[in-house]
């Protein structure tokens, strides 16, 4: 495992390392430089819920993807798996989960050789979760009319402060339409709009990455969660 601790300037750039053994060689570039904030996707990461609904999971087994308005007798934390929905797993490929490559799809068994590593790639899986931002919390917004000269409409938009954020990146769109985005460095935003929204997303961002997405529809003139 290459380390390379206590940088300087003078050590950005790229490293190369190489192996061999009596099977071969193999080698691999690292490129070491400053780190940047995350600048913003086209549109929002899913939410794992909405992605299986995307891809066909059965409405009862939404419980294990993060749904938490289904119906249930008892206290069960989430995700939950309801009975008989290990079949539905087949149907959410790696894209579908937030911290995974969506480049990568999910093959069928785990080559062996890849166990040595597993406990590696964990680790730094999980490295990830610990510094990137927090959800925004307290996502809230409200509708306002400019003028009644005006079709343009402000929407005031505020949430709480995300842990190790840097910036946060604002989505909105009317249903069916292509997602706009701004930025703000504050808790608090006022967007005035050509046209109409009925969803709105809030990212915070930072140097490793992106937060799980806070999320708003508009239904019947009130903001709420789904």
């Amino acid at each position: 495992m290459l380390q390379i601790k206590r940088t300087k300037p003078e050590d950005y750039g790229l490293y190369k390392c190489k192996v061999s053994d009596e099977f071969g060689e193999t080698e691999a570039t690292v490129h070491l430089a400053i780190g940047t904030v995350q600048i913003p996707l086209p549109s929002p990461p899913e939410m794992p819920r909405q992605c299986c609904a995307r891809r066909g999971v059965s409405k009862r087994c939404l419980l294990m993807c993060g749904m938490t308005d289904s119906e249930t007798r008892r206290y069960v934390p989430r995700p939950f798996m309801s009975q008989n929905c290990s079949g539905e797993i087949a149907k959410v490929p790696s894209q579908c989960l937030y911290l995974c490559d969506h480049q990568q799809k999910a093959p069928n068994l785990m080559p062996s050789q890849c166990l040595d590593y597993v406990a590696t790639a964990e680790q730094c899986r999980l490295s990830g979760i610990q510094n990137r931002p927090s959800v925004v919390r307290s996502l809230k917004a409200q509708i306002t009319t400019e003028n009644t000269l005006s079709t343009s409409t402000s929407v005031l938009i505020n949430y709480d402060h995300s842990e190790r954020a840097d910036i946060y990146y604002i989505y909105w769109r009317s249903e069916g339409s292509i997602w706009q985005h701004r930025s703000s460095t504050g808790t608090n935003k006022k967007l005035v709009l050509a046209s109409s929204v009925d969803e709105l997303v809030v990212v915070a961002a930072n140097t490793f990455g992106f937060s799980q997405p806070a999320q708003l529809f508009l239904r019947e003139g009130k903001w709420v969660k789904i």
